[in-house]
């Protein structure tokens, strides 16, 4: 299991605990301005277009986010 502490915009912090890591949790939605990852054993789902770090087992990730652009 991996455990998972972000923060999220309001001052909220979530934890919770997944046997999936991140990169292979494909993202529900990716469309500009939202990239939502759903955590299905921990029912947990994130937009990650709003978060600037995640710690994942103690260490700690930058996430830098690229909206999509659809012409």
């Amino acid at each position: 299991m991996h455990e998972y502490r972000l923060k999220m915009p309001t001052g909220d912090i979530v934890e919770f605990k997944s046997s999936y890591f991140l990169d292979t949790v494909p993202p529900v939605i990716d469309t500009e301005g939202l990239y939502l990852v759903y955590f299905t054993d921990a029912q947990v789902a994130i937009n990650f277009s709003l978060i600037d770090e995640i710690e994942i087992d103690g260490e700690i990730y930058e996430i830098e986010f690229t909206s999509r652009s659809y012409n």
